[in-house]
């Protein structure tokens, strides 16, 4: 059953990357794709198995109670992890912006999308970007790319690490710690569009562009980045 595999491993990483409401959710949203899947005349029919454990699964679905994000990390129903907590917190810090705060946020894995819960197009002016290999980036030129993002004198660019993760660490002084051609290099990147080729001495990966383990490409269809030799596949970012 490729529809419930697919979803339990979204669901599998939603928990680990964002908690376990929106873990709750990838299945609330997964409910009419199943239900699509199985015929109705399938309901009194016990000749495929498959189909039985699928109705089983629709019916857990339907009877389940899904709760809110709750934010609070001391109540006994705090269902977000404390990255996800960070990040809202930070959105919040910016609402005096009003209409004139916009941010790009860089997701890890593609099969999020349409999943992230508590963004409404009311609240706030976000771009989010999938299709990253790591929640971190591995390089100098991903780390370039994300500062260009941030062109504009109140531009912040913020990276959500784990508290008492050293490779995190590691990988974070790794792309921003750069020698003086790399640093000039990065400053004209965040000026402007048009870009050379990156200085000799630049540290990079060729992967940190390709699609999280286990997704699929629509049609099979990218673009190949000409400096990294990753592929960029089409996706249409969410626009909140």
């Amino acid at each position: 059953m490729k529809i419930e595999r697919k979803f339990f491993q979204a669901a599998d990483v939603a928990a680990s990357k964002l908690g376990s409401c929106a873990s709750d959710l990838v299945w609330k949203l997964a409910l009419k794709e199943i239900e699509a899947e199985i015929p109705t005349w399938h309901e009194d029919d016990d000749s495929d198995p498959s189909q039985g454990i699928r109705i089983r699964i629709r019916d857990v679905i339907r009877n389940w109670t899904f709760s809110m994000p709750n934010l609070n990390p001391s109540a006994h129903g705090f269902n977000v992890n404390r990255k996800f907590l960070r990040l809202v917190q930070i959105l919040e810090s910016c609402e005096g912006y009003g209409n004139s705060f916009s941010g790009i946020i860089f997701e890890m894995l593609r099969m999020l999308n349409d999943k992230l819960p508590s963004f409404g197009p009311s609240q706030h002016q976000i771009t989010w970007i999938f299709g990253h290999r790591y929640d971190l980036f591995d390089g100098q030129i991903s780390h370039a790319y994300a500062r260009a993002c941030t062109r504009g004198k109140e531009s912040q660019l913020i990276h959500l690490v784990q508290r008492n993760n050293d490779q995190e660490r590691q990988l974070l002084s790794r792309s921003s710690t750069n020698a003086v051609d790399v640093v000039q290099w990065m400053d004209t990147f965040k000026r402007t569009p048009r870009i050379g080729l990156p200085p000799p001495k630049v540290v990079g990966t060729s992967i940190v562009y390709l699609e999280g383990e286990g997704e699929e490409s629509v049609d099979g269809t990218y673009l190949l980045h000409p400096t990294t030799g990753g592929r960029i596949y089409p996706k249409t970012p969410q626009q909140f």
